[in-house]
C-alpha cells in the first residue's frame, strides 16, 4: 500500500532526525519532538460526494511514527439546510479545541446524520417525501503523548431519509367525526422508513395540537386541513420521545374539556420526528394507516368511565348494566339461597382508554375502607355467594387513566 504525501513527508523528517541524532551522539542528548499522528478513512460509506441513507456508518485506520494511537476524535458536521449541491458547501475542518470533538476508542462509529429538508412544499405533491441534508465527517488520531492529528480526514455526503408516517386509532375515526365524552385518550401509532433497504424503526419523538373547529354541512372542520400546515411552534406540545414512560409518547389523555352537558368540535392533530430530524410533513384524516390528523365532537352529554354488564347465574334472563361513573344502581329479586356473579371486560373503546382491573364486596359501610373490598385484579367474576335475606354487591372497574365505575346491586331472596 502506498503512503500518502503527508504521510511520506513525516517519515521523511522521522528518518533525518534519527540520523542527526546518530551522527550527534558524542554530543549532548535532547528529546525529540512529538511526532502528530495520521488518520485516514478507509473503504466505507459513504464515499465522498455521494448520496446515502442517513444512517451511516465510517471506518477508518491511521499510525504513528513514533509512539502509538491512544484514541480517536470524530466530528460530525451539518452544512446549511439551503445547499443542495456540494459545490454551495464551504468545508472547513473544525478548531483543534472545538468542543463538537467526540471521543471514540474504537475505528469506526454508526451515526445517524441530519436528513431534515423536505425539497417541496407539504400543501401539494411532495413526490417520495424525501428529506436530506448535505453534511461532512472529520475524524482525527490522537496518540499516547496527546498529539492530535492536525489534518484530519473527512467525508462529505448528502444524507438522505423518508418522514415517519403515524395513524391515528381509538376513538378516532377515520374520515369521520369520532364522538368522544368530555374525559377521553387519543391513540396512535407510526413507523419510520429509514430509507434505502435499511427497513423502518420507531419515530424518535412526537408532538400534538387540539384546537377548536367549526363544521360545514357535510360535516367537514372549516379551514382544515390548511390551518395546520400555518400553525406557529408555540401551539404544539413540546416534544415528547416515542418511548416516554405510560406510553406518553403513544397516547394523550385529556380530562373535563366541556362542562357537563355541553359540547365542543375541535381537530386533533399529530407529528412526529425521526433520528433524522425528519417531521411528518402532511396532514391527512381520510386514509387509512395515514390519518394523522381527527375531527372530534367532544359531548358533554355522554357518559364518562368503564361502562359494563353484571349477570347472576342463578338469574340468566336479566343483566344489569352501568353505563359509566354515576350509573344509578339496581334492586333485583332471587329465589336462589345462592348468587355467582360474574360481569364483562369494562367498555373503554369509546373513550381510547383500556380496561383495568376489578374488585368487590358485599353489604359495604365505607367505600373508602379498602379492607372492605377485594384485591384488584382481572379476574371478572365473584365467588357464590349464600344468602337468605337481602344482601347488597358493590363492584368497582377501573380504565387505565385511573377512572372507577362502581355498580351497586341490592339482592332481596324471595322464597319460592
Amino acid at each position: 500500500m502506498q503512503l500518502s504525501k503527508r504521510r511520506l513527508a513525516r517519515t521523511l523528517v522521522a528518518v533525518g532526525l534519527a540520523v542527526a541524532a546518530f551522527a550527534g551522539c558524542d554530543e549532548v542528548t535532547t528529546r525529540t519532538p512529538n511526532q502528530p499522528p495520521d488518520t485516514f478513512i478507509t473503504s466505507s460509506s459513504p464515499r465522498d460526494s455521494t448520496r446515502v441513507v442517513h444512517h451511516v456508518e465510517v471506518l477508518w485506520s491511521g499510525g504513528d511514527l513514533d509512539g502509538t494511537i491512544d484514541h480517536w476524535e470524530y466530528f460530525l458536521l451539518a452544512h446549511p439546510r439551503a445547499a443542495t449541491q456540494i459545490e454551495q458547501l464551504q468545508i472547513v475542518p473544525p478548531a483543534a479545541n472545538d468542543p463538537g470533538w467526540k471521543r471514540v476508542e474504537q475505528a469506526r462509529v454508526l451515526f445517524a446524520a441530519l436528513a431534515d429538508t423536505l425539497r417541496a412544499d407539504p400543501r401539494g405533491d411532495i413526490g417520495r417525501g424525501e428529506f436530506d441534508r448535505w453534511s461532512s465527517f472529520f475524524v482525527r488520531a490522537v496518540d499516547n503523548e496527546g498529539g492530535v492529528d492536525p489534518t484530519p480526514d473527512y467525508r462529505t455526503f448528502f444524507a438522505y431519509t423518508l418522514a415517519p408516517r403515524l395513524d391515528l386509532v381509538k376513538p378516532a375515526v377515520t374520515g369521520a367525526v369520532a364522538s368522544v365524552p368530555r374525559t377521553f385518550v387519543m391513540n396512535w401509532n407510526g413507523v419510520d422508513s429509514i430509507g434505502g433497504s435499511f427497513g423502518t424503526q420507531s419515530p424518535k419523538e412526537v408532538r400534538w395540537v387540539l384546537l377548536p373547529a367549526t363544521l360545514d354541512g357535510g360535516g367537514q372542520p372549516i379551514g382544515f386541513p390548511a390551518a395546520l400546515y400555518d400553525l406557529p411552534e408555540s401551539a404544539w406540545s413540546a416534544w415528547i420521545g416515542w418511548a416516554a414512560m405510560d406510553s406518553l409518547g403513544r397516547q394523550s389523555v385529556f380530562r373535563d374539556l366541556v362542562p357537563p352537558g355541553a359540547f365542543t368540535h375541535n381537530v386533533f392533530a399529530l407529528q412526529a420526528r425521526d433520528d433524522a430530524g425528519a417531521i411528518t410533513p402532511k396532514f391527512d384524516a381520510a386514509t387509512p394507516n395515514s390519518n394523522n390528523y381527527a375531527t372530534l365532537r367532544i359531548d358533554g352529554t355522554l357518559s364518562v368511565g368503564p361502562r359494563f354488564a353484571v349477570r347472576a347465574r342463578e338469574i340468566p334472563a336479566t343483566s344489569w348494566f352501568f353505563d359509566g361513573i354515576g350509573a344509578p344502581g339496581f334492586v333485583a329479586a332471587s329465589t336462589s339461597d345462592t348468587l355467582t356473579l360474574s360481569w364483562d371486560t369494562p367498555g373503554t373503546q369509546h373513550y381510547g382508554a383500556n380496561p383495568g382491573e376489578s374488585r368487590y364486596g358485599w353489604n359495604i359501610t365505607d367505600q373508602n375502607d379498602d379492607q372492605m373490598w377485594t384485591e384488584w385484579s382481572f379476574v371478572r367474576s365473584a365467588t357464590p355467594r349464600q344468602h337468605a335475606a337481602s344482601q347488597r354487591f358493590y363492584l368497582q372497574n377501573r380504565d387505565s387513566i385511573g377512572q372507577v365505575t362502581t355498580a351497586v346491586i341490592e339482592f332481596t331472596f324471595t322464597v319460592p
